[in-house]
């Protein structure tokens, strides 16, 4: 199963949801209602841990990053993203460190280890 937005790319595998963004140059606080809702509709009342790819943004303001690791974390077991620049680590740490997500979430450079880290939670 496969689906295909304007903002990202879902599908699952082994029990895990991957969820790899396009190029998005920046993600406000609207853009990232959609995404939630477009990966809740994909989900279909399911819950799953979520490997998250994101590579190709650009920016996300402060108040998507606060939804996101809120109210952006319902039907989610854990997250693991993935980072492989350092402003990605970056972005992905002050998520983790100044967002607190309600969720198990690791910040991870290589995708095996963000599966490896994601295999108890399916």
């Amino acid at each position: 199963m496969r689906k295909e937005t304007k903002y990202t790319e879902m599908w699952i595998n082994d029990g895990i949801l991957y969820f790899k963004y396009k190029p998005i140059p920046e993600i406000n606080l609207r853009k990232a209602k959609v995404i939630v809702a477009q990966r809740l509709l994909f989900q279909n009342e399911k819950l799953y841990p979520i490997l998250c790819d994101m590579r190709k943004i650009g920016n996300i303001t402060d108040e998507a990053m606060s939804f996101l690791a809120s109210d952006g974390t319902v039907m989610i077991k854990a997250l693991a993203i993935i980072a492989h620049s350092s402003y990605e680590h970056y972005m992905g740490k002050i998520f983790i460190d100044f967002h607190h997500p309600h969720i198990p979430t690791k910040l991870c450079f290589k995708q095996h280890e963000a599966i490896e880290f994601l295999k108890p939670f399916r």
